[in-house]
Formats: structure tokens, sequence, C-alpha cells
């Protein structure tokens, strides 16, 4: 059953052509995703299912398109404007969406009041029914319902009294999911519903929204986030929808397929009417080909006439460069029992070596420190306690969260020429025509570029300092899809080292070398991805309930050696560590064995030990030797 359905809908703005008569259903108890690049029309879709906006007639057509939406249906909408009053504490917001059930409440206490002096039977059917009504609703339970989703989002509920105004970004944001999810729809609209969020709310809400038993529509461009929750597709391309019936990632593979097939088609149909040309322009001056030749003139007319446009297709192979210090396998920067924080420390203290070309995700919750902790990276903000300590002279690039968000109306050129005072002006034109701002595109407003011209930018500024480490704050926010994989190209590219905060996975996992995960209860430093820290977690909570469960102290257990054929500077640096630990307890046995023993046992066991530990410590020096 369609919940919503269009129907040769087309939308301008002013002369500028949004929707081209386009088609589609969504239907009841679907989850479909409607992809594309920014400034594609997405959220113009959602204003004309809303009602804020309403198709265009189209001039010589007769009628303007259709859109349904099936009686009663109850539609949820998530946006920036979802808070009502930020002057509101959380639960005053929240409760909100209950304001119906509020109404029903206070006319079922009244009735209460009245029936206990008056108790009649019209009374007493009338509370019956309503009584009926609010335990079907869960009316007498809308604290334990906020209560329950404000836990499920990682908030304690103190939060409940606290007035939004004070919170961040990331926390209105979430306050807002929990909003539209108390309130039953039949139909979510989300736009952008990762954006603020953190990866452990974020993979919350996917296992959320699976089981969610009404309809989604939603906008995204977290990659992992469409593998996971989408189940159709709407591409949204050259002002047309094509429905896929399919998951992300198979959408991706056939997108592929039909843009190959209709290009090798464009190709045959370009090559026939070519060859008629040919043909045309041979027999027509000949008497005796003439009607041969017209037959070729309607031929081709006809072929012209059905022609298809040339398929367009993404580029997402564009990629820049950026210019860094090599300085591969040299110590950068290093962390030692660093604890960053305001009057106290947000997370343990974490000891790690930044080398050049490592990439360093800095991943955990929204508040447990992690643009704080770049703050005293950046010398802005002191540490609470430990030190960070610079290896070498370094030139550090630093993009914050907002550095895509320019104030100044000045042109891309003049925003190069005020940070670049000493460079020549043919200079700063050849690095924005490397970033593909050519020509007339150098004179463009700053503040009128869409969020990809932004993002090149701010690369090609970037390009014009060879740092030696780039420190990146949230850099893929409000980026769609191609420009997220320009910009991964050009980070994967570039000859220094990175660190940088992100809450896409995808992301993470295609740039990161390692992760520093913040918490409460720890900091840990894991070599790999994403994937990676998921998995040592996994196996750090699955020996946790082994040691609770047992109840039995659990022995020492080394980690398992590495085997790569390439071993990182930290993971050497770490063996060699381990290496003297080892040294310094066989020194220590040898010193004992030297002691008188009345027991043989204790000397058994120092002799088991001593050989643990030397076969570890050449189990170590081979590997070391290997690299």
């Amino acid at each position: 059953m369609s919940l919503i359905s269009f129907s040769n809908v087309t939308k301008y703005y002013s002369l500028d052509l949004i929707l081209d008569h386009v088609s589609f259903n969504v239907n009841k108890g679907e989850r479909v995703a409607l992809v594309g690049n920014n400034g594609c029309g997405k959220t113009t879709l959602f204003k004309l299912i809303l009602k804020e906006e309403e198709p265009t007639l189209v001039p010589k057509e007769d009628k303007v398109g259709e859109i349904s939406i099936l009686n009663g249906t109850k539609i949820g909408y998530l946006n920036q404007d979802a808070i009502k009053d930020i002057n509101n504490t959380v639960k005053e917001e929240l409760m909100l969406v209950f304001s119906k059930n509020l109404a029903e409440l206070n006319y079922f206490y009244k009735l209460s009041a009245e029936l206990s002096e008056n108790q009649s039977e019209n009374l007493l059917e009338k509370y019956n029914e309503l009584l009926e009504k609010l335990n079907k609703d869960g009316s007498f339970n809308l604290d334990n319902k906020i209560e329950g989703y404000i836990t499920k989002f990682h908030f304690p509920k103190e939060i409940l009294n606290t007035k939004i105004a004070t919170l961040s970004g990331g926390e209105r944001m979430k306050i807002a999911f929990i909003k539209l999810l108390l309130g039953d729809y039949d139909l979510l609209l989300l736009d952008e519903p990762t954006n603020h969020l953190d990866i452990s709310t974020i993979e919350w809400l996917e296992e959320y929204l699976k089981s969610y038993k009404g309809t989604i529509l939603f906008i995204s461009h977290d990659r992992y986030f469409l593998e996971t929750l989408a189940t159709k597709i709407l591409d949204l391309e050259n002002h047309k929808i094509v429905t896929y019936n399919l998951g992300y990632d198979d959408y991706l593979k056939e997108k592929e397929i039909r843009y190959q097939q209709e290009l090798a088609k464009y190709e045959r149909e370009e090559e026939e009417m070519e060859r008629l040309r040919k043909f045309i322009e041979f027999y027509m001056p000949k008497p005796r080909f003439v009607s041969r030749a017209k037959d070729r003139v309607h031929k081709l007319e006809r072929l012209e006439a059905s022609h298809i446009d040339k398929p367009q297709k993404e580029n997402r192979n564009i990629k820049f460069n950026i210019e860094g210090s090599n300085l591969k396998n040299k110590g950068l920067l290093e962390f030692n029992n660093v604890v960053a924080g305001y009057d106290s420390g947000l997370f343990p203290p974490f000891s790690f070596t930044l080398y050049g070309k490592d990439r360093l995700a800095i991943v955990g919750d929204n508040g447990i420190g992690k643009t704080t902790l770049i703050k005293s990276i950046t010398l802005q903000k002191p540490l609470i306690s430990g030190e960070i300590k610079e290896l070498r002279p370094l030139k550090i690039g630093y993009i914050k969260q907002n550095d895509y968000e320019f104030v100044s109306k000045a042109t891309c050129l003049d925003y190069l020429r005020e940070k670049y005072p000493k460079k020549l002006d043919s200079e700063l034109r050849a690095a924005l025509g490397r970033f593909l701002f050519r020509k007339e595109d150098v004179f463009k407003n700053c503040t009128l570029l869409s969020n990809g011209e932004k993002m090149r930018l701010v690369l090609c500024d970037l390009s014009l300092s060879e740092y030696d480490v780039l420190i990146l704050d949230e850099p893929t926010n409000h980026l769609d899809m191609v420009t997220k994989e320009c910009l991964l190209k050009t980070l994967k590219n570039y000859g220094g080292a990175i660190i940088f905060i992100s809450h896409d996975r995808y992301f993470i996992n295609s740039l990161a070398d390692y992760i520093l995960y913040l918490s409460k209860e720890e900091s840990l430093v894991v070599e790999g991805n994403y994937e990676d820290l998921k998995e040592r977690i996994n196996v750090s909570n699955q020996e946790d309930e082994t040691i609770i469960n047992s109840k039995k102290e659990k022995p020492l257990i080394y980690d398992k050696l590495e085997t790569k054929s390439k071993l990182s500077n930290n993971k050497i640096k770490e063996y060699k560590e381990k290496m003297i630990t080892i040294e310094n307890r066989l020194n220590e046995i040898n010193d004992l064995l030297n002691l008188d023993f009345e027991d043989y046992k204790e000397i058994d066991a120092l002799i088991d030990e001593k050989s643990e530990l030397e076969e570890e410590y050449f189990e170590i020096l081979n590997l070391l030797d290997e690299n």
C-alpha cells in the first residue's frame, strides 16, 4: 500500500529547474533512502510532501503533477527546527509531544474528582472509557517512556531539568530525535539524521530504526547508515528520480550496470547516425541513389528524434594534491600520560607516538573531550596532566568544525590573497585552478559556494603551506558522497601525518591506521581502523564477562605477536619496551636463583618462568629482525 505517490511532479524556483516530471512511490513499511548530491533538490522534495511547497505548472501542460498521501497518515519530520523553544527544559520540550495525552489526563483527574461526589452512571461510563483509552495510549507512563529514550541516547536522567539553550548542537540533535520517536508517527522524514551524533548513538539508532514498525524516508550521506538501513533507493540526479528496489550496496552496482548499458546504447546510436550522415552526404548528389539517400534521411530523422541523451556519471575519481613534508617513520609528536579537560580530566591518561604518514582517528561519545584534546595539541588549551612533546620543529595545519562556514563575502581569490600576501596573483590563481576554480570561478563569493566548493577552497588553502601534520575536526560534516570521496582520496595521497575526529565510520575505516578511543572508563590506542577497535572492545567485554561469570583469577596471557610482514613504528616501539621489561625480569630471576631456597618448588617455578620469558624474548627478537 502506497503512503506517498508522486506522479509527473515538476518544481522550479524562479527559472531554476529542481525536479523534472518525477514519479515514485513510498510503500507502507519501507525504509527508503533519498540520495543525491547537495543542492539537487532532496530537501525540496520533503517540503513538497509536507505541503510547505507546491508543484510547478509547466507551460503547455494542462495540469500540475500529483502528490498523493494516504488519508490519516501521521508524518513526523526531523530537521534543524524540531526544537520549539530552546528556553524550555528538556522535559518541557519532550512533553509537548504528549499535549493531547496531558489534556486527556487532566480531564480524567477532573472526572475522578466529580465521581467522588456524584457516582452517576453517565459519569462512570465516561470515566471507564477514558481510563481504557489512557491505559491503551500509555498516558500514565509518559515519564517512564521519556526516561527510557533519555537512557538509550546515553543521557543522564538529570538532563531532563536542563535548559536546551545550554546544550551543544549534538545534544540538541539527540533531543530532537527523541521528540520525534516519542510521536509514534506512521511516516518519518529524516533529513541528515546522523549529523552531530556520535558513533555509539548512530549504531543504536540504526538498530532501533531497523525494527521501527512505521515507514521511513530519509536523506543521509553516511554510507554505513545507508547500507544498514535502506531497503529501497530513490536516486535524484539531473532533476530526475530513478527507483531501485535494492539495498545501498546493490544499488551502487546496479547503477553502474545501467550506466554502462545506457552509454553503450548512446554510442551505438551515435555511430549509426554518423554512418547515415556519411551515406547521405556521399549518395545524395548522385541521381541514381537519391531515393536511397532520402530513405536514410527519414531514418536519421527518426533516430535523432528518439536519440537518448549521453548518460552522465558522477566523477568520483577527482583527487587533489596537498604537499606534506616527507617524514615517514620519523617521530613527530609524543603523547605521555596525556589528560585533557577543563576543571578536571575528561578521560584517563594515554600515551602514543605519532610518526610521519600516520593517520590517527580520535573517536568517542560526544562530550568526552575529543575537540578539547585537539585544542591542547594546537596549544589553545593547557593539558590537565601529562605532556605533548614535539620531537622536531613542526608546521601544523588545523581545520576546525566550522572552517567550511565562510562569513566574509570576499571572493575565492581575495580569501587567499589575505592569507598569503606575499604570493603573486598568478601563483594563487594557478593553485585555485588545481582545485577546479578556473577562469571566472576565482571571483565567486565565498559565502555562496556549495559545500563541495567550500571544501575545495579549504584544501587549496592547505596546499599552499607544506604542513607536517594536518588536524581535522569533523571534516566530512555536511559533505555529500562524491565530495567525501574526493576529500578521502586527497587525504590518502597527503605526504604528512593526519590527526582527525570523525563520526563517519566509512571515512574512518578508509583512512585511519590508528584509533584513539576515549571514554570515561579507558583511553585506548588500537592499531588499525574502526572495525579493529570494535573487535578489541568486544574481546575485552567478553573477557570481563568471563571473569565475572567464572569468579576465578584470570591467568596471565600475553598478547599474540603480530605476524604482519611490516610492523608499524608504534608496534616496534611496543615490542622493544616489552623486551626491556623481560630483560629486567630475567635479571631479577637470575638474582633470585643465586639465593638459598628451602623449597625447591620455588626454584622450579622461577626456572619455568625464565624459560617462558626467554622463549617470548627470542620470538620478539626474530620478529624485529624480519622488519
